[in-house]
C-alpha cells in the first residue's frame, strides 16, 4: 500500500482543517485477503484494523499488544451495534455513507489518474531545493477586485507617491503551497511591478526589493532534506497535474448555474438559518432539506450529461459535505454558500468522470463505504447501551449471542501496526478523517 505525505493532530476533538494527503488506498476486501474477525457478516479484514490502530490516537501508557487488544474489542462492538437495523434514521446514515463512497471514488480515481504518473527526479528535487532556499523581501498592493486592483497597480506605476500609504512589505519564502503565485513571485525581475494576481479573495500587485538564500546550499544536506522535498513536490506535481486534466478535460464546465433560482435559494436559507430562534443552523438545514417548499423542486443546477441537481439535491449535498458555511454574517455566509457550492460542483465533476472511467467499483470504495455505514450506525444506535456499566456488558454479551463473533488470533497476533497516536485528516476534504474515531463504550 502506498502511502502518502501525512500531518497529525494532537487532539481528537479539535481537528482543524488541515490540508493533509488522503492516506489509504489497499484496504479493499479482495479474495484471499486475511480476516482478522467476522462480525456476523461483516470481515474484519486486516487492512482495516491496521488502519483504524493506526490512524487513532493511541492512549499514554499502553504497550501495542495492549492497543491491538482495545482496537479489536472496539471494533467489534462497533460492528456489532451497527448490525442493528434502524429505519428512523436510514436516512441520515446513508446520506453521509453516500458522501463518504464519492469521497473513496474520487480519492481512487485521483490516485489512478494523477498520482501514478508522477515519478522521482532528483535533478527537479534539487530545482525545488534551491527555491526553497530563497526569501524575498516584497513590497505588496492589495486590492478587494480586480477592478479596484488594476487601479491602483496603474497608480503605482504612473504616480507611486499616490498609493505609497497603501503598500504593505513583507518578507516571503518559497513554500510550494502555491505555485502558481509563488512561481510568478519568485522569477519575478527585482524592482519591477508585477499583478494584479488572485490570492484568495483579494487581488494583488507587487515588487521585488532585495533577495536572499537562507542557508549554504550542499549536497549533503540536500541529501538531508530529500525526503521532506520529495513531499513538497509530489504534492506540487498533483496539484499541477490536476489542473492540466481539469483545464484538458473540461475547458469549459459542464454544468449551468441557474442564478435566479440560486438567489432566491440563498435568501431562502438566510431567513431560515441565521433568523429566528436560536436552534442550531445544521439542524435547520436539516429540517429544510426534507420540508415541501415549491422551491425545493426547482432545478438549481443543469449538467450536460446525467441528472440536474434540485434545490433539494443541493441542500443534501451541503449538509453531508466537508465544506462549512459560515453562519456569522450575511455577507460570510453568502461567501462560503458559493465556495462550497462550488467545490460541490467540481468533486461532482471529478466524480462522474471517475464512475465513467469504472473507479466506482474498485475495492477500496466497497470497503470505505462499509466501514463508515457501518461506523454511523454504531454511533446512531449508542444510544441503545445502558448507563450502567454492568448492564452494558450484559447487553453487549447479549448481542455475541445473535451476532456471532469468530476471532483469527493467527492473523491478530501476527500483525504489526505503526500507531500515529493521532488522528489524521484528509487533504482532498478538509476536516474529514481517514478513518471513524475508534468506539468506546465507556460513555453511552
Amino acid at each position: 500500500m502506498t502511502r502518502h505525505q501525512i500531518q497529525y493532530h494532537p487532539a481528537m476533538k479539535q481537528l482543524s482543517f488541515l490540508f493533509l494527503l488522503v492516506i489509504v488506498f489497499s484496504c479493499g476486501k479482495q479474495p484471499g485477503e486475511a480476516v482478522v474477525a467476522r462480525v456476523g457478516d461483516y470481515a474484519l479484514t486486516a487492512a482495516e484494523f491496521r488502519d483504524r490502530a493506526n490512524y487513532s490516537p493511541l492512549p499514554a501508557g499502553r504497550n501495542a499488544q495492549s492497543y491491538k487488544n482495545e482496537v479489536l474489542q472496539a471494533l467489534i462492538a462497533e460492528k456489532m451495534l451497527g448490525a442493528l437495523k434502524d429505519d428512523n434514521h436510514n436516512e441520515a446514515i446513508q446520506l453521509f455513507s453516500r458522501r463518504r463512497e464519492k469521497e473513496a471514488v474520487i480519492e481512487s480515481f485521483w490516485r489512478g489518474e494523477i498520482e501514478s504518473k508522477i515519478k522521482a527526479d532528483d535533478n527537479k528535487l534539487w530545482q525545488l531545493y534551491l527555491k526553497m532556499n530563497r526569501q524575498r523581501d516584497v513590497e505588496i498592493l492589495s486590492g478587494a477586485n480586480e477592478t479596484e486592483a488594476q487601479m491602483l497597480t496603474r497608480a503605482w506605476i504612473e504616480n507611486p507617491q499616490s498609493i505609497r500609504h497603501r503598500l504593505q512589505r513583507d518578507t516571503l519564502q518559497y513554500s510550494g503551497e502555491l505555485p502558481a503565485l509563488e512561481d510568478t513571485l519568485f522569477s519575478a525581475a527585482r524592482e519591477r511591478i508585477i499583478g494584479p494576481l488572485k490570492a484568495g479573495r483579494r487581488y494583488i500587485s507587487f515588487r521585488v526589493k532585495n533577495e536572499w538564500p537562507l542557508y549554504i546550499v550542499s549536497r549533503e544536506d540536500f541529501q538531508q532534506k530529500r525526503k521532506s522535498l520529495l513531499k513538497s513536490w509530489r504534492r506540487l506535481q498533483k496539484e499541477k497535474r490536476f489542473a492540466r486534466y481539469l483545464k484538458e478535460r473540461f475547458p469549459q464546465k459542464p454544468y449551468r448555474l441557474n442564478k435566479d433560482v440560486f438567489r432566491r435559494m440563498t435568501t431562502f436559507l438566510l431567513e431560515e438559518t441565521l433568523g429566528g430562534d436560536d436552534q442550531r443552523p445544521r439542524k435547520k438545514l436539516t429540517a429544510l432539506m426534507n420540508g415541501d417548499r415549491a422551491l425545493l423542486r426547482e432545478e438549481v443546477i443543469a449538467f450536460n450529461e446525467g441528472e440536474p441537481w434540485t434545490v433539494a439535491t443541493l441542500l443534501r449535498e451541503l449538509l453531508a459535505a466537508p465544506y462549512p458555511l459560515s453562519y456569522k454574517s450575511e455577507s460570510a455566509f453568502k461567501f462560503s454558500l458559493i465556495k462550497t457550492a462550488r467545490r460541490l460542483l467540481d468533486d461532482e465533476l471529478i466524480y462522474r468522470e471517475a464512475l465513467a472511467r469504472g473507479y466506482g467499483n474498485t475495492p477500496y470504495v466497497h470497503w470505505q463505504k462499509a466501514m463508515w455505514q457501518s461506523a454511523y450506525r454504531a454511533q446512531n444506535n449508542r444510544r441503545l447501551l445502558p448507563r450502567d456499566a454492568r448492564k452494558r456488558t450484559v447487553f453487549l454479551d447479549s448481542l455475541q449471542n445473535r451476532i456471532p463473533v469468530t476471532i483469527y488470533h493467527n492473523v491478530l497476533d501476527t500483525l504489526r501496526i505503526n500507531p500515529t497516536r493521532m488522528m489524521v485528516l484528509k487533504k482532498h476534504f478538509p476536516g474529514q478523517t481517514i478513518v471513524p474515531p475508534l468506539f468506546t463504550v465507556g460513555k453511552p
